[in-house]
């Protein structure tokens, strides 16, 4: 959940940095399909790699580059380097990777419960993305507010920190 959150805060502040840098929606529009049209056709690809390769090793590669990429664009941010066509281009190299691992994540459920918890499993998985849907946006704001849009980007990076090192303590 808190990396669902972190990635919300983002998806919300670039899209609010690319209207306040232009002034035109458009760019926003660009970076949401940077974003999430790599999910429509890298997530097949993604899905018959999670069925041949050893899958956390891959979550905890895949996070730690999604965490760098949130770093990347966190410091372009605040080196005044953010110009329309850079955010589009981190956002979409951090989306393809999302799209490659998140087939991962959903694949070693099975692993982590017992079948019997299965089904609450997968609906505490679908509940907390919902909540960073909510929960993300509105710390985005605040963060924004209070510290500048490259706070909000220094959020999602540490989330998938947070990742990275849950993966080290699973058992499977």
């Amino acid at each position: 959940m808190i990396s669902n959150i972190g990635s919300w805060m983002q998806t919300v502040a670039v899209g609010a940095l690319v209207i306040s840098r232009t002034g035109d929606a458009s760019w926003a529009v660009l970076v949401a399909a940077g974003a999430f049209l790599p999910i429509g056709l890298l997530s097949p690809l993604g899905g018959a790699l999670a069925d041949r390769v050893s899958r956390k090793p891959v979550i905890a590669a895949g996070n730690l580059v999604e965490g760098c990429t949130a770093l990347g664009l966190a410091l372009l941010v605040a080196g005044g380097h953010d110009s329309p066509l850079a955010l589009l281009g981190i956002v979409t190299v951090q989306g393809s990777v999302s799209a490659l691992i998140n087939p991962f994540s959903q694949a070693i459920l099975p692993d982590l419960v017992p079948r019997s918890d299965f089904l609450a499993a997968s609906s505490l998985n679908s509940a907390q993305w919902n909540a960073g849907r909510i929960v993300g946006p509105a710390l985005a704001g605040a963060a924004v507010a209070a510290f500048g849009f490259a706070a909000a980007f220094v959020a999602n990076a540490l989330s998938f920190l947070a990742v990275v090192i849950a993966v080290l303590f699973v058992r499977l």
